[in-house]
């Protein structure tokens, strides 16, 4: 999982954009949507239509520079608006913290995010402008 049980951040988040998949059973098709500030431990989904914090989700991407999708089952931890460093406009969407990765993918998404740099905060983005 992404955060402990005081709700901090297991694992660093990385400035990457992908393009991915979400599936609920809500839905009767995959959702197709932008990812960001991805981890080990899960990412933020720009997203118009979001669902409550605790709700299962499903999602498949492919990492950069990766041939495989990975697939990972994920919890909503927040639903509301991010500022992604530099573009200093809020977006709609969802954070997602995996809650199964099989051990494979989780190294191979490991692999993919070694050497990209981390997501500044919107406070300290907005600095280097």
């Amino acid at each position: 999982m992404a955060q402990d049980t005081r709700g901090r951040r297991r694992s660093l988040r990385r400035a990457i954009t992908v393009e991915c998949a979400l599936r609920s059973e809500r839905w009767e098709r995959a959702l197709h949507l932008r990812a960001s500030d991805l981890s080990t431990g899960g990412m933020w989904i720009e997203s118009p239509v979001t669902v409550a914090p605790g709700e299962e989700l499903i999602v498949s991407f492919r990492p950069p520079h990766e041939d495989e999708t990975i697939w990972a089952a994920a919890q909503v931890v927040r639903v509301g608006s991010s500022r992604e460093s530099g573009e200093g406009e809020a977006r709609q969407g969802m954070a997602l913290a995996f809650t199964y990765c099989s051990a494979r993918h989780l190294r191979l998404l490991a692999r993919a995010l070694r050497g990209h740099p981390p997501r500044l905060p919107a406070a300290l983005a907005s600095t280097e402008s």
